[in-house]
């Protein structure tokens, strides 16, 4: 049936045609409100790459975003971010540089954020405007500039000046800079009362250098000595032979699944962990491990205290109460991405924070009774958790530290900056943090009528400018001919730096041209050859060349294997190098890490061998038929485990003390039997109904004791003398009788029994005393006294005979 309504046909090339209308709409209306929009985000615009940024940048670094004072713009719609800069990758002599002109701060409070490294940067702004947008809470790459002794964000690239931070990003960073990657700290020097850590890095850039250090120290392990319970070494100074020392760091240990060892906590902390406390570790982990590194635990299983790594590390902790359990805070925070990390937990009331790497991370709450603390009738261990077999919930990596400390300050103390000729980021930052309790932003461009520049820039205009004075003219710098003459600026106000005097952007060194008479030709007996030139019979060389001739060719880098330099910078290479420097040429190229140091021949690292460092070594060798698939790392065969194959494997595990002697065979103790030692054995038979469940220990039934039940029980007890003969029952001597022989038999016979009563009587005595009216006669007087007298009489008693 017909409709009287036409309906059209919508085809897919129209829908095509709508979709493109409404986002160019749709990305006019959003330019609209912002006056002049991006109009590179309508033209197929392609970001500059992270390394091209890097390259046209002053400054680049790391940074947290603390605030963005996004309510606070420009003209042009700009605004100030604080941020706290982690790690200066490029500029370091530029960030050295920042005066304490820079802050307008109390010292006090200057003191406070230099700690922290708080920087306002100006210049972000909506994407829309082609600025860089940031966001509180997040960690950012920097690309900046400076102006007027400030920090800015650059743009050599729309929203260029600012990239997520990842480690890949940061890689590429140092890689077009010039540089390898750091790595990792090495081993503290001292356990306690502090001691150095060191790293290192290559430049690859031999031709322009790298900007920045090669080499960078820190403190480390800065707390006192003592209080501290040093836990590997009471659990891991090797008590198993499934735990090994490792190679790298001499002392750290290597664990795998089956490594953990558990013991009684009183031996580890015998006054148990107070309160607060911390934790200090040092560890490298696995890729994607998710066990337990340290636990305590009750014998029902209950984890009292655990650190659980992964990508979101987890601080177990449950008191008395229960609290708070599964509820524990987790930490944001890959510890499990194969480096070695620095990390250290602080427990202070209800809070826990995680420090990692020198740096506090996070801090969060967890709920738990005031007065709750450690018990010490519990187990400690290291790699996993007592009684769990699950392979998941085991440590494997290495591990060189692990300290209790009654101290919850101590986990900021576990390493820091050096402050002396370091230059990490304590050594490049300047004296004075440069951050603004209510900060201004630095844009100075025109607005958007084009006349003018910002509120602060004009605010610089108006400064009171400093008298400038000049050196007098250096002389000639040549004797005849044209040469050169320079003078120098000075400020006469000696505390302003020289380019507030002089102004922005302007030089302090001026030159001017200088005349003297013509050079006459001097007579040379010696021909110069390849450009130098002749003065005093002496031939001055152009760069590239020298000899008393200028007749020898300079190489730079310098020829290698054998070459010989026969032009500037030009190599005549023998058979098996290359141009330009003669390097040696190995077919196929050297594999992991290789260095051709001769034609066709390999220099090798350590961890690899063969004609071309193709096949890893096992410096221990793989026991057991096992095969060296990676350095250090065998594969092992079925049956055994372990970094060299070294252990059989047998499961489940050999139980009651048994040890695994080959796979799936074990070797019982004495006092045990059965493929996996599940039984035990007792030397003589239970009696009176007891069983054997241990190595010679009898469970006895109600009524029975002893090593074998031999010993009947009666809970009252045998008095007079009575003998327990069967539970609950007693023989008795002649004469008593009762359950526990406490009723005695008896014929009462009559007799006598003595007994005393005392009674007063008085009497008069006579005694002499000083009379009369000086005392100087005596005089004899009566007195009445009383004395006790006792009398013995006789009672008839009975008495059981």
């Amino acid at each position: 049936m017909i409709s009287g309504r036409i309906q059209p046909r919508i085809t897919r090339r129209h829908r095509t045609i709508v979709h493109k209308m409404y986002w160019a709409l749709l990305s006019l209306l959003i330019l609209a409100q912002h006056g002049e929009g991006c109009i590179l985000l309508l033209n197929g615009w392609m970001p500059l790459g992270i390394p091209e940024r890097a390259m046209l940048a002053d400054v680049v670094a790391t940074g947290y975003t603390d605030k963005t004072y996004k309510a606070s713009r420009t003209r042009a719609g700009t605004y100030v971010a604080q941020f706290k800069l982690l790690s200066i990758l490029k500029g370091g002599k530029i960030m050295s540089g920042m005066g304490k002109e820079n802050s307008i701060h109390s010292h006090k409070h200057m003191q406070q954020l230099q700690q922290h490294h708080f920087y306002n940067i100006s210049n972000f702004g909506d994407k829309t405007m082609c600025y860089a947008d940031v966001h509180e809470g997040e960690t950012y790459i920097l690309f900046l500039t400076t102006f007027d002794g400030r920090l800015s964000a650059k743009y050599d690239d729309i929203f260029g000046a600012a990239v997520s931070y990842s480690r890949e990003n940061e890689r590429q960073v140092l890689a077009a800079l010039g540089w390898k990657e750091w790595s990792s700290w090495s081993s503290c020097s001292s356990t306690c009362h502090g001691g150095v850590q060191v790293r290192e890095r290559n430049c690859t850039s031999q031709a322009r250098g790298c900007d920045g250090p090669a080499r960078e120290e820190r403190r480390c392990n800065i707390f006192k000595c003592h209080g501290l319970i040093d836990v590997t070494s009471r659990l891991l100074r090797p008590r198993s032979p499934y735990i090994m020392q490792s190679v790298d760091r001499p002392n750290a240990f290597i664990l795998d699944a089956t490594s953990s060892v558990h013991v009684p906590t009183i031996h580890v902390i015998p006054r148990g962990l107070p309160p607060d406390f911390s934790v200090v570790v040092t560890a490298r982990a696995e890729p994607g491990n998710h066990g337990y590194l340290l636990s305590i635990t009750e014998l029902t299983g209950t984890v009292r205290l655990g650190i659980r790594l992964g990508e979101t590390p987890i601080f177990e902790y449950t008191d008395h109460r229960g609290q708070p359990g599964d509820k524990s805070p987790k930490f944001p925070t890959n510890l499990v991405d194969g480096q070695w990390h620095q990390f250290a937990f602080s427990v202070r009331g209800e809070t826990v924070s995680l420090y990692v790497d020198c740096a506090l991370e996070f801090s969060r709450a967890f709920s738990r009774d005031q007065w709750s603390s450690i018990p010490i009738n519990t187990v400690t261990s290291i790699g996993g958790v007592f009684g769990q077999l699950d392979p998941k919930t085991k440590f494997v990596g290495e591990i060189e530290q692990l300290l209790l400390v009654a101290d919850p300050d101590v986990a900021r103390q576990q390493c820091q900056p050096w402050q002396d000729g370091s230059t990490s980021l304590e050594a490049s930052l300047p004296a004075a943090a440069v951050v603004n309790e209510q900060p201004q932003p630095l844009q100075t461009e025109p607005d958007d009528a084009g006349n003018g520049a910002s509120e602060l820039a004009k605010a610089q205009e108006r400064r009171t400018r400093y008298e400038v004075t000049w050196s007098s003219w250096s002389p000639c710098s040549v004797s005849c001919d044209r040469g050169v003459e320079t003078r120098t600026a000075f400020c006469k106000d000696n505390t302003v730096a020289l380019e507030e005097c002089l102004g922005h952007g302007k030089s302090s060194l001026e030159k001017r041209p200088c005349y003297r008479e013509k050079c006459e030709k001097e007579v040379c007996n010696l021909k110069c050859v390849n450009g130098g030139r002749c003065v005093d019979n002496t031939c001055l060389c152009p760069p590239g060349f020298e000899g008393h001739r200028c007749q020898k060719a300079l190489c730079s880098p310098p020829c290698q294997q054998g070459g010989k330099c026969v032009a500037r910078n030009q190599c005549s290479c023998p058979p098996g190098t290359r141009l330009p420097d003669c390097k040696p040429i190995c077919d196929g190229g050297c594999l992991n890490g290789g260095e051709c140091v001769a034609p066709g021949m390999c220099k090798c690292s350590t961890q690899y061998t063969g004609d071309r460092c193709q096949t890893p070594v096992c410096r221990h060798g793989c026991a057991n038929g096992g095969r060296c698939v990676g350095p250090n790392r065998c594969s092992c065969r079925n049956g055994y485990m372990g970094r060299q194959c070294q252990s059989p494997i047998c499961f489940p595990d050999c139980q009651n003390g048994g040890s695994c002697v080959s796979p799936y065979t074990c070797q019982c103790k004495s006092g045990s039997e059965g493929k996996y030692c599940e039984t035990f054995t007792c030397s003589s038979k239970c009696i009176n109904g007891g069983t054997c469940t241990g190595p010679n220990t009898c469970s006895c039934p109600r009524g029975y004791t002893g090593n074998y039940c031999q010993t009947a029980t009666c809970p009252r007890g045998c008095h007079n003398g009575g003998d327990c003969i069967a539970p609950s029952h007693c023989r008795c001597k002649n004469g008593f009788y009762g359950k526990s022989c406490e009723k005695k038999r008896c014929r009462y016979v009559q007799t006598s029994e003595s007994y005393r009563r005392g009674y007063q009587r008085k009497y008069k005595q006579a005694y002499e005393t000083k009379c009369g009216p000086w005392g100087w006669k005596t005089c004899t007087e009566v007195r009445t006294i009383y004395k006790t007298i006792y009398k013995t009489f006789f009672r008839p008693v009975y008495k059981c005979i």
